[in-house]
């Protein structure tokens, strides 16, 4: 679900998404780059205005995936905004702290639009879970057993 959206005029074509701290590191050249707590994302720049979506629980797998990774995220608040630090907008979310984010881009590099995810906080998995839906003991069993079908649920009742 789009919870927010903000066109970013950047004047150097890297635009900031993460923490409300600022960052003081240098990104490198790439499309995008990262540290623990800030997304900086290369855009059009001066050519014109760059959309920044912030998605919650779902997003459109539209674009190019340029980050997918865990950020560390203060105050239930994520930031966007230019390097410059003259502009600046920020929006609130559901968790705070590690979490995993996912960030597309329309054209790596030349980005006009900009879809950002955070989500999950991260959880360590157990050893030899599995990710994968039905992976349950009790939904596989009854998918092994074919009581998934209505007929053979009725039949498994009756």
């Amino acid at each position: 679900m789009l919870t927010g959206a903000i066109e970013v005029y950047a004047n150097h074509a890297v635009v900031i998404v993460g923490s409300t701290a600022w960052p003081e590191v240098d990104f490198g050249g790439g499309s995008a780059g990262a540290d623990d707590r800030h997304v900086a994302i290369r855009t059009r720049g001066q050519a014109a205005h760059t959309r920044v979506s912030i998605w919650q629980n779902t997003m459109p797998l539209v674009g190019h995936l340029v980050f997918d990774g865990e950020l560390d995220l203060d105050d239930y608040t994520i930031c966007v905004g230019d390097i410059e630090r003259i502009g600046r907008w920020t929006q609130r979310i559901d968790q705070t702290g590690v979490q995993q984010v996912i960030v597309r881009v329309d054209d790596p590099g030349n980005a006009s639009r900009v879809k950002c995810r955070p989500g999950d906080q991260r959880r360590r998995r157990r050893a030899g879970a599995s990710n994968e839906r039905g992976s349950g003991t009790f939904q596989s069993s009854h998918l092994r057993a074919g009581k998934h079908r209505p007929a053979e649920r009725a039949r498994s009742c009756a």
